[in-house]
């Protein structure tokens, strides 16, 4: 599990701390951006054999999910294009460093990489060009596309792995209490009148309203921008929250507390999960990949098909964890990376992923298979919604990791609310974040009006 912990916070993050884990400063590696490679060419049509030949290396998490996935693909590619292929998986770490290394120094080694520090998009290869020669037009959740790596308006990478907060919920319990099971994101206020009307019935039963991993400070962050409503940069660039909506956030998490185990602010996520495969809590606040492939599994948990996924509440930030495959600009051998990319990331592999090694969807074919569709009916429909509303975080790494330590403060009561949001916004001010970050901010809709 910790592998895959890692895999899904550095999705999550998508690279943005790599500067700082290769020693390089983030104003420096802006300074390399300013020196990367010229555009390249656009690539022209392949000719009428489908050889390439050369190699092609491409890194991956060394998880035993997404580089198993890739090492499944290799003998097809072999046989059909010529090339050889490597696919060079690391520990999380190393994953970071090496990709980061490779970008900056242009030396080409890895020619595909999960994964690119924002600071560093401008090393990565543009894909619009190799999508208009060949039509690439996979059904991608709405809007996923959007997310993804840009730089200077050009598309840099194609997202696998895809996942986003969600609730999961007890339908057994929520029929008993006579609430009816939400087809449509409730508002956060709805969402807390029923927790609290469901941990009031059941409380002396031993079954909490709601849980939550309370102890993850690294979630802290997210569960405060999901119950957020307001910008993440202000109007003249800087990192900066908006007071007073920062602080009606805080104090409905404290609330919610009041609606979980005692031990909710030392819960971790794996602890939080257990509470409610034990049967002990109405609702869970969760990554659904971490948890859906258990939650049938008599051997695991005691709710087997007392459960469901339900949409994420409104409004506020549906914090989105996704890999992107990128291109290394400095590939000796593009035309294979871009085959290569196609290949993984594609519709017949988005749901074979899924069913061999419980990868998060990316497209709303593999939502819409009838055979699927009917297998996982209490979760599909709520997770393809969380999903297609879901953002990428647009903050540092060091942004956010000072977020989830000052919610932290905040709900445990060693500072006040609103000192808290002072205390982030003073910080903030101090950190400067990348321009492609501020873009995606721009198109989130994250920036101040």
């Amino acid at each position: 599990m910790d592998d895959k912990m890692h895999a899904r916070r550095l999705g999550r993050r998508d690279f943005l701390k790599v500067a700082g884990l290769t020693g390089i400063s983030l104003s420096g590696a802006r300074l390399l951006a300013a020196c990367a490679p010229a555009p390249t060419a656009a690539p022209t049509a392949m000719a009428g054999t489908s050889q390439i030949g050369g190699s092609l290396t491409a890194t991956y998490m060394a998880s035993g999910t997404y580089d198993a996935a890739a090492k499944d693909l290799i003998a097809a590619f072999e046989a059909k294009y010529g090339t050889k292929v490597t696919v060079a998986a690391f520990p999380w770490m190393g994953l970071v460093g090496n990709n980061a290394k490779d970008l900056i120094t242009g030396a080409g080694n890895y020619d595909v990489m999960s994964g690119a520090g924002a600071n560093l998009w401008a090393f990565l290869e543009p894909l619009d060009p190799y999508i208009q020669r060949d039509g690439y037009e996979e059904p991608f959740v709405p809007g996923l596309l959007d997310k993804m790596p840009h730089f200077q308006g050009a598309l840099l990478g194609l997202p696998y792995g895809c996942d986003s907060y969600g609730m999961a919920i007890r339908t057994d319990l929520f029929e008993e209490a006579g609430i009816k099971v939400p087809q449509e994101a409730w508002t956060w206020d709805e969402f807390d009148k029923n927790v609290a009307e469901l941990h009031a019935k059941f409380k002396d039963r031993g079954i909490s309203g709601f849980v939550l991993a309370g102890g993850a400070v690294d979630q802290l962050g997210p569960f405060f921008w999901g119950r957020y409503d307001g910008y993440h940069w202000s109007k003249d660039g800087a990192l900066k929250h908006d007071e007073a909506l920062s602080v009606a956030a805080l104090e409905r998490l404290k609330l919610e507390f009041q609606y979980c185990p005692t031990n909710v602010l030392g819960l971790s996520i794996d602890e939080a999960n257990a509470v409610f495969l034990a049967g002990n809590a109405c609702v869970l606040e969760c990554w659904p990949s971490f948890i859906r492939g258990v939650l049938d599994d008599p051997n695991q948990s005691k709710i087997a098909g007392k459960w469901a996924f339900m949409p994420y509440p409104t409004p506020g930030f549906d914090y989105l964890s996704v890999w992107p495959l990128v291109i290394n600009k400095a590939s000796k051998n593009k035309e294979a990376a871009w085959q290569w990319l196609k290949a993984y990331v594609s519709r017949e592999a988005d749901k074979t992923f899924f069913e061999k090694y419980g990868f998060g969807l990316a497209m709303t074919s593999t939502y819409e298979d009838p055979g699927l569709k009917a297998k996982h009916s209490g979760d599909f429909p709520a997770s393809l919604a969380n999903l297609s509303r879901a953002k990428q975080p647009v903050v540092p790494d060091e942004a956010e990791f000072f977020l989830g330590q000052v919610v932290s403060e905040a709900v445990n009561g060693t500072t006040s609310f609103k000192d808290a949001i002072a205390k982030l916004n003073e910080k903030w001010a101090s950190i400067q974040g990348a321009q492609p970050e501020y873009e995606l901010a721009v198109t989130e809709g994250l920036v101040q009006k």
